[in-house]
């Protein structure tokens, strides 16, 4: 919840918030053993002292890491996450203080509730409860200690709800994002009044553009047809509304929904392919397709092959996706041979892709960062250059000095 403080559209959740709370609470239970000298009060003579401060010593460095990783990252968010879940996690352990054992080891249950270091006039019948953090300096009542937590806790979820129902109160519930392929959204909304009716819940992220980045790998079990190894292709990822593996031309007459392609490359350079596709697409559920296009470029752009996958499978997938090249009419290469069957030991040609999903504003982002980076270097390579001509002119001046003192 704290992580909407900062950041309204970003919630930071899953298992690192859990271990900073963690090791909040390991931290309170760590320092009311050592408040309450409980080595001296065990039943077994073993001191646990040391080595409770060199965990606190592994908890603190772990601290130190984390500033560090969202100063330089620049990820407030996260930080105060991550602090404010280790604070809850220590006032979790100081409001509801749990047992500390099964009263086999340590004299009772909780062991850390001693009586208050006050002289016993002042009281009718007995001293306060308290608990000790660390030592008997920082000594508290267990009422003010429980109520100073509770107040925490007070704060945290109302200043929640008041950022949520004032401060952003014109934010549409609506909002969602993709993350591994499945929709992450806050609220979802029933299927109504749609054609069909139907079940279920719809997608918030539906017919929304998303940016798909394909990673393209290269190519596998193709070779060019000989003595066009040096001839260009070029690779169009296309997005469709129908499956192009069920048609035997692909689909290449119909109008694609979102279209990029890839520079030229020589044919046997299509291995050891390297390069990037952005394809900007509508996000859909059900019916979009991605297809890979390979044409030929000599001496005419010419189609020869092609892949698909659909656009769920694309965003879900980990690591990298081989996808078979069907062949179409007038292939040359390895295709004919492959898709006959005649040679069964040998693998279909194939095209290795990475997926990934970047929303539209992130990849202007990165675009804008990369044409920083080029001006960066380019003004660099221009200095280095200025530095290299201004040394040679020094050279060509010794080199004519000392020729004129020779002679």
């Amino acid at each position: 919840m704290c992580s909407t403080w900062v950041k309204f559209s970003d919630v930071v959740a899953g298992a690192s918030a859990l271990g900073f709370g963690l090791s909040g609470a390991i931290v309170a239970l760590y320092a009311l053993y050592a408040g309450a000298d409980l080595d001296s009060t065990s039943s077994v003579q073993r001191s646990f002292k040391d080595w409770v401060w060199l965990r606190l010593i592994f908890v603190a460095f772990h601290i130190a890491m984390e500033f560090v990783r969202g100063m330089s990252q620049r990820d407030i968010a996260g930080l105060w996450a991550h602090t404010t879940a280790f604070i809850s996690g220590f006032a979790y352990v100081m409001y509801f203080l749990p047992p500390m054992g099964d009263g086999t080891l340590l004299s009772a249950e909780r062991p850390y509730v001693v009586a208050c270091a006050y002289d016993s006039s002042g009281f009718s019948s007995s001293a306060p409860e308290c608990v000790r953090l660390f030592s008997s300096m920082y000594e508290y009542q267990v009422s003010y200690v429980q109520r100073q937590a509770f107040l925490f806790f007070s704060t945290v979820i109302g200043w929640t709800v008041f950022n949520v129902a004032v401060l952003h109160r014109k934010v549409p519930a609506t909002g969602a994002v993709l993350l591994a392929g499945s929709e992450v959204s806050a609220v979802c909304c029933n299927r109504q009044g749609r054609p069909g009716g139907g079940d279920g819940l719809a997608s918030n992220m539906e017919s929304k553009e998303v940016i798909l980045w394909c990673e393209v790998l290269g190519t596998l079990a193709w070779r060019p047809a000989p003595g066009t190894e040096d001839a260009e292709r070029k690779l169009v990822a296309r997005c469709l509304n129908q499956d192009p593996s069920q048609s035997a031309g692909g689909l290449l007459d119909l109008p694609a929904e979102g279209e990029a392609q890839s520079n030229n490359v020589q044919g046997k350079d299509l291995l050891a392919w390297r390069e990037n596709i952005f394809l900007p697409v509508l996000f859909k559920q059900r019916g979009s397709f991605i297809q890979f296009v390979l044409y030929d470029l000599d001496p005419v752009k010419k189609p020869i092959a092609f892949a698909s996958i659909t656009l769920s499978q694309a965003l879900r997938s980990k690591g990298e996706q081989r996808m078979k090249l069907q062949p179409l009419e007038g292939a040359k290469g390895s295709w004919p041979k492959a898709a006959s069957g005649c040679l069964p030991w040998r693998l279909s040609p194939q095209i290795v892709v990475k997926f990934r999903y970047i929303e539209p504003q992130k990849a202007l982002e990165i675009k804008d960062t990369a044409k920083y980076r080029l001006q960066f270097m380019e003004e660099e390579i221009k200095k280095a250059e200025e530095q290299l001509d201004g040394l040679r002119k020094q050279k060509t001046i010794l080199d004519d000095q000392g020729e004129a003192g020779q002679s």
